[in-house]
């Protein structure tokens, strides 16, 4: 709409130069026909001083006037320049607006689909119980899981063993409850890594990183945050699985109390500040 009131205001301009430029031919012609009226006159000298009169008079005239028609059309070709560099803007803006849609909607059918997969691995799983004819199956399993960590921890500790640091102590405490389950432990430990690798790789543009992240967390159960928790502090977690849950606070809901165990609890509040802090 702009741009179509600008292309009509200089047309009008031409317009009216134009016109003017013809009245002031007319008027010109009148004038001389009427001070000098006669035949139309055959003599060649006539013609010439006919020729100096009206190019004295209109050249001077037609010159300013063309000035302004020139000045006029340099103003609008500006002026659709300017507009066309607006329409560009807005063009790329709206590509990089689609861009990010994409690439966000492309996002999200990946995640959501490792979400899906997350589920797959949980559903498969299937354990003995700690009694005769007892099964544990999908999340249930991480009770099982997080019973034989935590139970290989507590009895890596003093006064069970030699006196030993606490690192040591997890680190020989989870490779017992590790060995029970690694067909399990190994697969998921892989995919939770992947999952939030996927997240902290995504491009920034329209992705809330942590809102994913929380997302992920809304559906894992307190015992899996403890598994996994026990595997940060390994060597192991702490060189790829640590990193990214301490910058997305992945345990800030797990409960110390969970535990349950005077000495873990220690373990935790040796280890608070550096996997649930950020």
């Amino acid at each position: 709409m702009k741009k179509t009131k600008s292309k009509s205001k200089h047309g009008y301009a031409l317009y009216i130069i134009g016109a003017i430029a013809i009245i002031i031919a007319l008027c010109t012609l009148t004038f001389y026909w009427s001070h000098f009226s006669g035949e139309v006159s055959s003599k060649h000298n006539v013609w010439a001083e006919f020729g100096d009169f009206i190019g004295g008079v209109l050249n001077p005239v037609f010159g300013f006037l063309g000035l302004i028609a020139i000045l006029i059309t340099v103003s609008l070709q500006a002026n659709e320049l300017s507009l066309t560099r607006d329409e560009l803007e807005r063009s790329s803006e709206a590509l990089e607006s689609q861009n990010n849609t994409f690439l966000k909607q492309s996002f999200e059918n990946s995640f959501f689909q490792m979400l899906n997969l997350h589920n797959t691995v949980l559903n498969s799983m299937e354990v003995d119980g700690r009694y005769e004819n007892e099964e544990y199956k999908g999340r249930e399993c991480f009770e099982m899981f997080m019973f034989a960590i935590r139970n290989g921890i507590v009895e890596a500790k003093p006064p069970y063993v030699a006196e030993d640091t606490i690192e040591n102590q997890v680190e020989k405490g989870y490779a017992v409850g590790y060995s029970k389950y690694p067909q399990y432990l190994g697969h998921y430990f892989r995919l939770i890594f992947n999952m939030l690798s996927f997240v902290d790789n995504a491009d920034n543009r329209g992705v809330d990183k942590l809102f994913y992240v929380d997302l992920f967390e809304s559906q894992v159960s307190e015992n899996e945050l403890l598994v996994l928790f026990y595997y940060c502090l390994t060597n192991h977690g702490r060189s790829n699985l640590a990193p990214l849950a301490k910058k997305y606070r992945l345990f800030k809901s797990l409960r110390k109390e969970l535990i349950g165990d005077d000495s873990l609890i220690e373990l935790w509040d040796c280890y608070e500040g550096e996997l649930l802090e950020n």
